[in-house]
């Protein structure tokens, strides 16, 4: 078994209204696409998604889905070509219902093929039961790179398309963040299965998130190694991320205001080098050091965890992390250096309400998945949950139905979803911990932790 962590012109988008399902007219982005651009090029499958694209673009869906069904016979953990063969079926069988997952595509691409799994598996499984008054699901997939600006553009292109009916997305707290002041204006259900900032509660009724806020995680995290017996924290994060801020400033909160003491915080975004902060760090005599970093920084905190693994044993701090160090990366680069580490992650395959999807995902892509499939599988669920309990299928329908009061998918990726009044998710996070393990090339795993 192994992780599922690795992995030109533009045209109209197809209207679901009146009679032209089925056409591409011209765009002008090339951050979007149906099945017309190709964006993970470096997959074995992708000479046949460019025959695919080619047949889009002539608006030939019968071929292209006949195409699109050999490329994901190529390559089973291709999230790309599962979501535009599933595109190919309702252009094809016409009037298609359509939402859009934005991801950051050519900064984090292993990040969006993991967001991009959730919304296939979802997209599969509704076209598969047949839709809605026969109408299947087509999904846009949209790049913002998770750049603030970017993100802004493109969800006032998402906003103009008044057949794009919600958005799964976005992937960074800063892109987000950006955008939502878009979708709320035009009332475009978002729903972000990745983005944790404190600063999302209370953006608007458009916008909700399947992963909880990063004030309960923090706060479980922090109480965690309270409990555990430590009083004295270091922090590292980056200030220039929204997320990483976030989670920092929610976790010495809890620190501060239960009994603890927070005596260092190395920046690394303005640091030269962070790794070299440690000596200040241990001389403060910090018991535990806490890593919050974004994903750009992600390779600095795995720097800084190596460090500490270097020091003497009496000045050697416990690590806790956030839920951004939960990849695969973390196990490959880290090894021993963040073993013992523990995180905190809103999903994990082994948690008893997370088996059947974990299951069935698993048997789908051919590798166990992370967080972010399951909850972006969660956003795309929701969404779809209203779309079915909608009094019309329209963008202001869809948007009511997730905002009656009581709003709940029954099963999602681990049991239900339910949102607190801020668009939050009401569940908290998981603990896990880094440990040896035979069952992967890093020689590392993700266990589930008991409270101590």
């Amino acid at each position: 078994m192994w992780w599922l962590w690795r992995s030109p012109p533009s045209f109209k988008l197809p209207s679901i209204f009146g009679g032209v399902a089925n056409t591409l007219p011209s765009s002008s982005s090339t951050d979007l696409s149906q099945g017309d651009t190709v964006f993970l090029t470096t997959s074995k499958n992708t000479a046949t998604k460019d025959i695919a694209a080619s047949l889009i673009a002539k608006a030939d869906w019968a071929a292209a889905k006949i195409v699109l069904q050999q490329a994901v016979a190529e390559d089973r953990n291709d999230p790309e070509a599962l979501i535009y063969f599933n595109n190919a079926r309702a252009y094809d069988q016409g009037n298609p219902l359509a939402i859009a997952v934005v991801v950051p595509l050519s900064s984090s691409p292993d990040t969006a093929q993991e967001m991009m799994r959730g919304v296939a598996q979802a997209q599969q499984d509704w076209n598969d039961r047949g839709g809605v008054v026969n109408r299947l699901l087509a999904v846009t997939v949209v790049n913002d790179g998770n750049d603030p600006e970017r993100a802004a553009a493109v969800a006032k292109t998402l906003a103009d398309r008044s057949e794009i009916l919600a958005v799964v997305g976005h992937n960074s707290s800063s892109a987000t963040i950006a955008a939502a002041e878009t979708y709320q204006a035009a009332q475009l259900l978002m729903v972000s299965p990745t983005s944790s900032s404190t600063q999302i509660s209370q953006l608007g009724n458009a916008i909700f998130r399947t992963v909880p806020s990063d004030q309960l995680a923090a706060t479980q995290l922090a109480r965690y190694s309270l409990t555990a017996g430590n009083s004295t924290f270091a922090v590292a994060y980056n200030s220039e991320s929204g997320y990483s801020t976030s989670f920092k400033d929610a976790f010495t909160a809890t620190v501060l205001s239960e009994g603890g003491t927070v005596v260092d915080q190395i920046d690394l975004a303005t640091d030269p080098q962070p790794a070299a902060a440690l000596q200040r760090t241990t001389q403060s005599q910090a018991q535990v050091l806490m890593l919050s970093p974004n994903v750009d920084k992600r390779e600095a905190a795995i720097a800084l965890a190596t460090a500490n693994a270097a020091l003497p044993e009496a000045q050697r701090m416990a690590l806790l992390g956030s839920d951004s160090l939960y990849t695969y990366e973390t196990l490959a680069t880290g090894r021993s250096a963040v073993a013992n580490m523990v995180l905190v992650v809103p999903w994990h395959p082994n948690l008893p309400a997370s088996r059947a999807y974990a299951q069935a995902a698993e048997q789908l892509w051919g590798g166990r998945v992370s967080w972010r499939t399951a909850l972006s599988y969660d956003a795309t669920e929701v969404i779809l949950q209203a779309l079915t309990q909608s009094r019309d299928l329209t963008r202001s329908a869809v948007l009511e139905a997730v905002n009656v009061p009581g709003f709940t998918l029954a099963e999602g990726a681990s049991g239900s979803v339910q949102f607190m009044g801020s668009g939050d998710r009401s569940q908290a996070g998981v603990l896990v911990k880094i440990v040896p393990s035979t069952s992967y090339d890093a020689g590392f795993d993700f266990q589930l932790l008991d409270p101590p």
